[in-house]
């Protein structure tokens, strides 16, 4: 089985940042059967909307897919559980390697994406007086670090490929440690707050209680982790060279519990579109106090 992605628009950019715009859908299909075959004209595909309604004017084609998809996704949830050690290693080497080779191009369609919206979520929910101790989780290039650097907080970045790293240093001043996500060596109770955004969609799912975890240690007494990621119907698999999974919210809520957070607020991405236009899924979490 295998994991084909479609893009039903063509927007220039296949790393979307936060505020872009993703209609896309994954359909799961038998290893050898030929896509093109099931859905003619890949292109023009639709998003359906998050609660599986297809609309008028899909293809007969597309919703058998889709049905098909439903049918097995389960197998699917099983097929991820089994990832080995070695299988993780490969999804973390070969999605740095992506942006590793696309830094460049990477930094040049993010570096104006406006995500106030989250930096002022994570900022609100803080207790205390400023400054607070960030760390940018999968800072890239750096846009966000260097924000909370002007804005006189302590912030540090964590980046997994190198080459973003280096970038990030230059253009924020600050610290950046080069980590992969699953090779996190974090210091306990160090930061007032934990900024992952788009970020921790790239972890898959057998491996995101144990991350949620090291970032929960990583937290102070009643610290906040902001996270946003492209949300969907818990799927996952490689999309363009890098891995994802994509929740959809109660999933979500049930990793977040398990490792010892409290929902603070949630909201979708870009602000003020329909639903179904909004493939960002922001949410803010508190740690507990011991």
């Amino acid at each position: 089985m295998r994991l084909l992605y479609v893009r039903s628009s063509v927007t220039g950019w296949d790393a979307p940042g936060d505020n872009g715009v993703v209609n896309s859908c994954f359909h799961s299909l038998p290893s050898g059967e030929d896509p093109s075959k099931l859905v003619p004209e890949l292109k023009y595909i639709p998003r359906w909307s998050r609660r599986g309604v297809i609309r008028a004017d899909h293809s007969e084609a597309l919703l058998r897919a889709v049905n098909r998809e439903r049918a097995i996704q389960s197998q699917a949830d099983r097929d991820a559980m089994k990832l080995n050690p070695q299988d993780l290693g490969k999804i973390t080497e070969l999605t740095l390697e992506h942006y590793n080779r696309r830094a460049e191009d990477f930094w040049a369609g993010t570096r104006a994406h406006d995500v106030s919206q989250n930096i002022e979520a994570l900022l609100h929910y803080i207790e205390g007086d400023p400054p607070f101790a960030i760390l940018d989780f999968g800072c890239g290039p750096g846009r966000d670090l260097k924000v909370f650097a002007e804005r006189g907080h302590l912030a540090i970045g964590l980046e997994g490929a190198e080459r973003l790293a280096v970038m990030a240093r230059a253009h924020s001043g600050c610290e950046v440690w080069q980590q992969d996500f699953l090779g996190l060596n974090l210091p306990d109770e160090h930061f007032d707050g934990v900024f992952a955004n788009a970020a921790l969609f790239h972890v898959p799912s057998v491996a995101l209680p144990r991350v949620l975890l090291d970032l929960h240690a990583s937290l102070k007494p009643r610290g906040v982790l902001f996270t946003s990621n492209p949300h969907g119907h818990n799927q996952e698999g490689w999309n363009g060279g890098r891995y994802g999974a994509y929740h959809d919210l109660d999933t979500w809520r049930g990793y977040m519990s398990a490792a010892g957070f409290v929902e603070l607020n949630h909201y979708y991405r870009p602000s003020g579109l329909p639903r179904e236009q909004q493939p960002w899924l922001a949410s803010v979490w508190r740690k507990l106090a011991s």
